[in-house]
């Protein structure tokens, strides 16, 4: 889609793009992903238990209904800023990102509902079915020839929409009655998901965001590049996010059981496999990262190197090992520990962006992959914190695991 988009419009146009991805995906996720997250963990409780999960849902349902419709209200009343100094003057892009808002919500909290049922092939199928979608839309505006980034945002901000109805069309047995949720059985830990879910979010995509804005305007043959080299170094998140899917509820059952060698030996073994592809995803993107990207995008909108390439995917890769052991927290209710790894996280990039003394590109990557390796060491201080405090027993397995693969990583 990202390439599709790329050959359609110029360069500030792809610039407000960029920026419109990296907004969408800050605030898309950064609300709705916590309750993707606490109905998936409601309801795996409620299975533990053996009660049905229909009342929880319904009751996440109007949550995430209400805080939509507010920060839908927002962005609306701050337009003209966003379309004049985010988007670079489309109006489209606005109305996809408002769209997308809504997209969003469907689409997580039909994923939570998914995921904590252990639906995983819908949940899958659903996470396919909103990409393919997309690309379809995109393709069908770039053979009618449209040069202008605004519908090629709205398409984005209503493929959720599409997704979603597609998979759940015909599923049964996902709100099963129950008894009544109270608001305590979400809204405790919702305003701390979503505090920490905005900051992981910023934190991932604010350097696309940081690039779009800073180098938008003036030099538009920058932030393209950027926002391609950007697209690849990510190819090691999105192979997380298949295993997100299945990790947070089997973490929760193992958590709500006091199962905790289970939960112990799967934490230990998702380090293991995240570390690996965070490496491996970051070697790739060094050695052939600029070749595939000349090859897909075209030479003139491929201008990076392959060191600052490596600095980006190795972000990325950094990245996803702080969302592992974020969602080891969550599964054990640390909710306030993994908000300050989280801020700790976008503190130390921020600074890296006001400190650095290169240019815009690498300084955004430099700021991406310092501020993700703080995050890691103090997420992974934090979790085993907390799960001496939870009495979980022999933690040293994983204190050891833990400093190998931080020490291979950096």
């Amino acid at each position: 889609m990202v390439i599709i988009v790329n050959a359609a419009v110029g360069n500030r146009g792809y610039a407000g793009f960029g920026a419109f991805w990296a907004l969408l995906f800050i605030f898309g996720p950064g609300i709705f992903l916590p309750l993707e997250q606490e109905v998936g963990r409601a309801i795996s409780h409620r299975i533990v238990a053996g009660e049905g999960s229909g009342p929880v849902v319904k009751r996440a349902a109007l949550v995430g209904f209400v805080v939509a419709v507010v920060f839908a209200l927002i962005f609306t009343g701050s337009a003209q800023a966003l379309v004049d100094h985010v988007f670079h003057g489309s109006y489209g892009l606005l109305v996809g990102f408002i769209l997308g808002m809504f997209g969003f919500y469907a689409m997580h909290l039909a994923r939570g509902t998914l995921s904590g049922n252990g639906r995983f092939v819908p949940y899958g199928v659903m996470l396919g079915a909103e990409g393919l979608i997309r690309l379809i839309l995109v393709v069908l505006l770039a053979i009618v020839g449209v040069d202008k980034a605004g519908p090629y945002g709205i398409a984005m901000g209503i493929a959720p929409f599409i997704a979603v109805l597609a998979i759940l069309m015909d599923r049964h047995g996902l709100l099963e009655p129950g008894p009544h949720s109270e608001w305590s059985e979400l809204s405790t830990a919702l305003v701390l998901l979503l505090l920490g879910s905005a900051c992981a979010q910023l934190l991932a995509y604010g350097a696309l965001l940081y690039v779009n804005v800073k180098a938008g305007n003036g030099h538009g043959g920058v932030s393209r590049s950027f926002t391609n080299a950007f697209f690849i170094a990510r190819i090691p998140v999105l192979m997380f996010m298949a295993v997100q899917a299945a990790l947070l509820p089997k973490l929760a059952r193992f958590a709500a059981a006091d199962a905790h060698p289970d939960f112990r030996a799967a934490l230990k073994r998702l380090v293991q496999v995240v570390v690996g592809v965070a490496i491996l995803g970051t070697v790739l993107a060094w050695v052939i990262g600029p070749f595939v990207g000349k090859i897909l995008f075209g030479d003139d909108k491929f201008r990076i190197s392959s060191a600052d390439l490596g600095v980006l995917a190795a972000g990325s890769g950094a990245y996803i090992i702080v969302l592992t052991l974020a969602q080891a927290l969550i599964a054990l209710k640390g909710y306030w520990r993994a908000l300050i790894a989280w801020s700790s996280g976008c503190v130390v990039f921020g600074i890296a962006l006001v400190v650095l003394d290169v240019s815009v590109a690498l300084r955004a990557s430099a700021g991406f992959l310092i501020g993700s390796l703080s995050a890691i060491l103090v997420m992974g201080v934090l979790l085993l914190q907390k799960m001496h405090g939870a009495a979980l027993e022999s933690a040293m397995p994983l204190v050891e695991a833990l400093a190998e693969h931080e020490a291979a990583e950096i």
